[in-house]
């Protein structure tokens, strides 16, 4: 390949970019194993279920989160199933609440649409009010 002068230049960033976001990622797993806590309980198989009890420590209400301009701005109660043909801002694949929402999706008949997803409830909500879609979020979020 034969590049000018300036698009030498601009290859080389852009192999620069791609590494640097390579670093980014290696960075952000290894942040990932540094949190404490645990994000989803162990398997309750085999050596772990002699090595642990696994019990719920919170249960809590999750809240359609919209625009001020959607048809539920009124409602007071949204049944699960009523949201099936809409697009979701849904959680990091790595968040517990992921896997929670996804079977209460299955449960209610369908398999949610996921048009996007994060590990931050306030980017959730951003995404949501750029009218992207719509989310569920527990109620220490929504107070």
């Amino acid at each position: 390949m034969v590049l000018t002068d300036v698009g030498q230049i601009v290859y080389q960033r852009g192999v620069d970019v791609l590494a640097a976001h390579a670093r980014l990622e290696g960075h952000r797993s290894r942040a990932d194993r540094w949190r404490t806590g645990t994000r989803r309980p162990p398997p309750a198989t085999g050596r772990y279920r002699k090595m642990f009890d696994v019990l719920p420590v919170s249960r809590q209400v999750l809240w359609l989160v919209a625009p001020k301009s959607s048809r539920w701005d009124a409602a007071t109660d949204v049944p699960l199933t009523d949201l099936a043909a809409e697009p979701f801002v849904f959680y990091g694949e790595n968040l517990a609440l992921n896997e929670v929402v996804l079977k209460a999706c299955r449960d209610a008949g369908f398999s949610p649409t996921i048009v996007g997803r994060s590990g931050h409830w306030d980017f959730m909500a951003v995404l949501v009010q750029a009218g992207i879609g719509i989310a569920l979020l527990p109620t220490p979020y929504c107070h």
